[in-house]
């Protein structure tokens, strides 16, 4: 499955701290601030480019060196949190 980032949500680094930030019309959709941890701004940095689930899992693994079946688990829940607080689309719903 492919997912695309709402339109209007961006990341930022504010003091080492890594924040999704609802802006323009995205903010109606979703909060306007939503802290994420360093593992969850590298995932969300590879679905920027468009990545796959499978994909993320992949670049993850060699980035972190952790086996692939952890991986997949922490990816699929960081995508169905994302989604359910508005912050992701299927691609198909853009």
């Amino acid at each position: 499955m492919k997912y695309r980032i709402r339109p209007g949500v961006v990341l930022a680094e504010v003091c080492g701290e890594y924040l999704l930030l609802a802006t323009l019309d995205a903010s109606q959709h979703c909060s306007y601030v939503y802290q994420i941890n360093e593992t969850a701004a590298f995932f969300w940095k590879l679905l920027e480019r468009g990545f796959t689930e499978e994909e993320i899992v992949e670049a993850t693994a060699a980035e972190y060196e952790a086996p692939k079946e952890l991986l997949s688990h922490d990816v699929r829940q960081f995508i169905q949190v994302l989604m359910e607080k508005g912050y992701l689309l299927l691609e198909e719903e853009i």
